[in-house]
């Protein structure tokens, strides 16, 4: 089952399990709420497809990264890709 890992500090996570379309940002509205000023209300969007995950950026003043690199458009997410937003 795909599943999301979320780092909020160094020893606080939550794991999220992605079955369905997901947003994350600051907005209570998200699927997961990022409490950080660094995160815009709709930040990231996380989408299960046939072929795997996919992220994307929701209109974000920041943007997202994977692996340290600047997202644009839709990424197919690996295994162990590090998505920041």
């Amino acid at each position: 089952m795909p599943f999301l890992e979320i780092q909020l500090t160094k020893k606080l996570q939550r794991v999220v399990d992605v079955l369905t379309a997901l947003s994350v940002g600051r907005s209570p509205e998200c699927s997961v709420q990022l409490l950080s000023r660094a995160v815009s209300r709709r930040h990231a969007g996380f989408e299960p497809r046939p072929d795997g995950i996919h992220v994307y950026d929701l209109g974000s003043a920041n943007g997202i990264k994977v692996n340290g690199a600047k997202v644009e458009g839709s990424y197919l997410l690996k295994d162990t890709d590090i998505v920041t937003v």
